[in-house]
């Protein structure tokens, strides 16, 4: 299945690795083609190194077999970095903190904007105002919601496994287990969702799999996070203007390629809660930090700014007039 998805029919701005003749293969290939599964699609680096494992076996063989003098992902090394809570640790965070590009707040506003008319609308919403991982949004069941009180409970994080398909974790630190208040434009927003769901479930009728996510697609089946980048995220963000052209040597546009990825919304709800004053505790919490010395390292580049304003507010004690 992992071949299919990404060596047959790769998403779009991903080398078609699967075109390439056995013997044309070169170890720079494969090395672009798990950077752009990385950068483009957004793939986790679990994910990737499933993906190189299945390759390199099948091109073992094809060694043996004679098929080929030796194996073109010798020495190949996909990203390494750990998928969903991979901000465990403060190597993990650093790593995080150089990947991350958060929006300021017109540019979530313009985001949020060129969503409206997005199937997933309410998906971002919660990515943005609720800070959660991907895997934790996409992980949601309806049981984890509260619309009265527009609360979520975070419990689970929803996982790709390969030929075994999709799979729901426990969260792998206790501080990850949390509750996430809404704002009421995302909690309203879940509201009409559920509605549609509703009459999308009739719809379908018998073959409506209803296994009870917050998120999943016409049929009631979990959402992938590699298309969701590929058929809405990147669209969503073209339409905002986040991001640029690639072009080729003519000059004309071939791809556009998004300024952020699905993962800094979660990194642009932190870092505009902090400008914005909010307590480092309460967004750490908010986050599922491990602790809160993760938070103030994953984030340091916004406290200089906080810094400054603490000094205007004592000058404006202790300053002579």
């Amino acid at each position: 299945s992992v071949v299919r998805r990404y060596v047959e029919k790769p998403p779009e701005g991903v080398i078609p690795i699967g075109k390439v003749r056995l013997n044309r293969l070169t170890p720079q290939g494969f090395q672009s083609f798990y950077g752009d599964l990385w950068r483009e699609v957004g793939l986790a680096p679990r994910t990737l190194q499933y993906l190189h494992s299945v390759i390199r076996q099948a091109l073992s063989d094809a060694v043996l077999k004679g098929e080929l003098a030796r194996n073109p992902t010798d020495g190949v090394k996909p990203k390494k970095q750990k998928a969903e809570n991979g901000e465990a640790d403060a190597q993990a965070s650093g790593q995080a903190r150089k990947a991350m590009r958060a929006m300021n707040q017109e540019e979530a506003s313009r985001l949020l904007e060129a969503a409206r008319e997005d199937r997933y609308s309410p998906l971002w919403l919660v990515l943005l105002t609720g800070g959660l991982r991907p895997g934790e949004a996409l992980g949601l069941l309806w049981e984890d919601v509260n619309l009265e009180e527009g609360k979520l409970h975070v419990r689970r994080s929803l996982t790709r496994r390969g030929v075994k398909g999709w799979s729901l974790t426990e969260p792998k630190t206790p501080r990850a287990r949390r509750v996430v208040p809404l704002p009421e434009v995302a909690a309203q927003a879940l509201r009409e969702w559920r509605k549609k769901q509703a009459q999308e479930r009739l719809l379908v009728g018998a073959e409506y799999e209803d296994k009870g996510f917050v998120f999943a697609n016409e049929f009631g089946k979990p959402l992938d996070n590699a298309n969701l980048y590929a058929r809405n995220f990147r669209r969503i963000m073209q339409a905002a203007g986040l991001g640029t052209w690639k072009v080729d040597e003519e000059g004309n546009r071939k791809r556009f390629q998004p300024a952020h990825r699905i993962y800094d919304l979660r990194h642009t709800c932190a870092t505009l809660l902090l400008l914005a004053g909010e307590n480092v505790k309460v967004v750490s919490e908010r986050l599922g930090h491990a602790s809160v010395t993760l938070t103030l390292d994953t984030y340091s580049h916004v406290l200089p700014d906080m810094q400054g304003g603490a000094a205007e507010k004592m000058q404006a004690m202790f300053g002579v007039a």
